[in-house]
């Protein structure tokens, strides 16, 4: 092996904790607590998990994921990592329960960041509607962007208020 592939393995795995399970990522991280890795093979940052599978397994094909069998982000152990497409990650997610429950989105008036109530939005598009005030005149007066007041008049947004 040339010495340059043993000083890049050798930089990962100082940056690993191996636990009975999981391998733990101990270097820089997203807020997500994806690890980052500095491959130098590929001259770009990869996620830790990606570099691990790359090394110790083979190579990723484009457009797939390399997923986590013990869900854990900060995982790089390569027993635990699986490929599979960004459909196969989320079915496996759901699966495990791990995935925000079906129909429990807020959206409309119930959204927590929602600027207009059913008695706006009724108004607003009466006074669109019979003329009296144009997207500009109404976006003034309730406080939001004339494109959130155009997107609620064509039933873009707020389609059951």
């Amino acid at each position: 092996m040339p010495k340059y592939k043993t000083l890049l393995i050798d930089r990962f795995l100082n940056k690993v904790n191996k636990t009975d399970s999981c391998w733990i990522w101990l270097g820089a991280k997203q807020t997500s607590g994806y690890g980052r890795f500095y491959n130098g093979d590929l001259n770009k940052v990869i996620g830790s998990h990606q570099f691990s599978y790359l090394y110790f397994i083979g190579q990723i094909p484009n457009g797939i994921n390399v997923c986590h069998n013990c869900d854990n982000p900060s995982c790089v152990n390569p027993n635990h990592l699986f490929l599979g497409t960004q459909k196969d990650n989320l079915k496996d997610m759901f699966k495990k329960g791990r995935g925000r429950k079906l129909n429990t989105y807020k959206s409309g008036t119930k959204h927590f960041k929602a600027k207009l109530s059913q008695k706006d939005i009724k108004r607003i598009r009466n006074l669109y509607n019979t003329g009296e005030l144009n997207s500009y005149e109404l976006g003034d007066i309730y406080n939001v962007h004339r494109t959130t007041i155009n997107r609620l008049i064509r039933k873009e947004t707020y389609q059951n208020e």
